[in-house]
């Protein structure tokens, strides 16, 4: 059974049956860009148990929202927007993750945050949680991904501007804090033949990772953190009954290409962000 919600012109679409849930991806108003399309999960998350790793090196074991079982699906009006929440649960180790998507209102994008909760009886030590997944970009058309996307990157100047950076997007490709401070926590990916475009941004500046790649043969991922494991074993202890939640990531989908990408991103960070502290672009393009 698919779900769908609709928001400023575009579609969030996710596949779910009786006890599990994946996303699709985010479309345009119209019908799926392809009759069938594989969803994938919407939550990854990698940890140890604390009685492995004091005892030395200890295995990383990987969760996905393909394993777990969804608990519960509602929606909340806020003043803001409509909140979309999606609980899952695993039932061997307890965790509890609940996935928040806030439309907004006023703009084409959504906001979206990850509650981990370890309801289980002992300690486990988070090594990665993905602040947000996308799935099936630049899926649409007739021409395959790689001949018709492009990927930019927003630069910091020395002057104390910011200047976009346009890449043919040809393989994965991925940005960091750390192999590349000086480019924001902010992308686009432009389809140049339907005129789409997506965008995203980490709210959170210190430590942050994104990539984005074929996944599945023909479409593309976005994953997003807002900590780099690979770059500085980024951890995190949760003992039982406690809580971790990931930094807000905001994407959307717009038609008009990256220079409209653009302007809803200046729009959601005159909302989230001090004035001095938008970026005022230069040499878009």
């Amino acid at each position: 059974m698919q779900i769908c919600y609709s928001h400023h012109g575009s579609r969030l679409v996710f596949r779910r049956s009786t006890d599990r849930i994946q996303l699709l991806g985010l479309f345009g108003k119209t019908s799926l860009p392809r009759p069938y399309l594989e969803g994938g999960d919407i939550l990854q998350i990698q940890f140890a148990t604390r009685t492995a790793y004091l005892a030395g090196p200890s295995e990383v074991h990987c969760l996905s929202a393909e394993r777990m079982h969804l608990v519960a699906l509602y929606e909340i009006t806020q003043s803001k927007g409509d909140l979309v929440v999606i609980i899952l649960k695993d039932l061997t180790t307890g965790i509890l993750a609940e996935v928040n998507y806030l439309l907004d209102y006023d703009s084409p994008t959504i906001r979206m945050w990850i509650r981990v909760r370890n309801d289980g009886p002992i300690t486990l030590q988070l090594h990665l949680v993905r602040s947000a997944i996308l799935h099936n970009l630049g899926a649409g058309g007739i021409m395959p991904w790689h001949k018709k996307t492009y990927i930019y990157l927003c630069q910091c100047l020395g002057s104390g501007g910011e200047q976009w950076r346009r890449l043919p997007q040809r393989k994965a490709i991925g940005s960091n804090s750390w192999s590349a401070p000086d480019v924001l926590p902010v992308g686009i990916l432009e389809d140049v033949e339907t005129g789409k475009a997506w965008y995203w941004f980490l709210e959170h500046s210190y430590l942050w990772d994104w990539e984005i790649g074929e996944e599945t043969a023909g479409s593309l991922s976005l994953w997003v953190n807002d900590h780099t494991p690979r770059q500085n074993g980024w951890r995190m202890e949760l003992q039982p009954g406690s809580t971790f939640k990931t930094s807000p990531v905001a994407f959307g989908l717009v038609l008009g290409g990256s220079k409209q990408a653009w302007k809803a991103l200046r729009a959601h960070w005159r909302q989230v962000l001090k004035p001095s502290h938008c970026p005022s672009v230069m040499g878009y393009g």
